[in-house]
């Protein structure tokens, strides 16, 4: 067969060989639906696993003479215990905690670096008055009685916010009685 002085099968061998218009859309949305199927994946990050310790506080307190102390974490709390010394072991990986400090006529709080190592303390006041008398300026080392009335009152509201399950709280506001010195730290 000779078409216009060229043979058909000399034509056939100049066509190029491809998909139909039908075929492409086809398979292109096959490669559509299994991209729109696989964006969550692609997209989500991977999650790291970060280290987190339970959060927690430590009490130390005298009220009527005896020095108590007791430790809560997370939600596992020891009981309270008589002492002679504060003691206070800070958890692994714990790098700063919150002080706050009461001496039954003055309130401290702050921040305290932790350098792994026990503390080991006769009393609440003896912390109070090793570590925090730079907080406090001359007028503070004599409180008048309102600036004493509003360190009880400081104090109490702390607990109250942030520490309300805590036994020094309890004894506070259901027994009425008001320690003569307590330490809390938290992290």
């Amino acid at each position: 067969m000779v078409e216009n002085g060229r043979n058909m099968t000399e034509k056939n061998k100049n066509k190029k060989f491809g998909f139909s218009l039908f075929e492409a859309l086809v398979s292109m949305l096959i490669l559509s639906i299994f991209f729109l199927a696989s964006t969550k994946v692609i997209t989500q990050k991977q999650k790291t696993e970060v280290q987190r310790n339970p959060h927690g506080y430590y009490e130390c307190y005298i009220v009527n003479g005896a020095m108590w102390h007791r430790r809560v974490v997370g939600s596992s709390a020891s009981a309270a215990v008589r002492t002679n010394t504060c003691t206070f072991v800070p958890p692994s990986g714990i790098t700063f905690v919150n002080l706050h400090c009461f001496d039954g006529e003055r309130y401290y709080n702050g921040q305290q670096l932790i350098m792994n190592d026990t503390l080991n303390l006769g009393s609440p006041l003896q912390f109070y008055n090793e570590n925090t008398q730079g907080a406090f300026n001359d007028t503070d080392q004599n409180p008048t009685p309102a600036q004493k009335i509003e360190a009880v009152n400081e104090f109490k509201t702390y607990l109250k916010i942030s520490h309300p399950d805590s036994r020094l709280y309890k004894i506070w506001t259901e027994q009425h009685i008001q320690p003569t010195a307590a330490m809390m730290v938290a992290w």
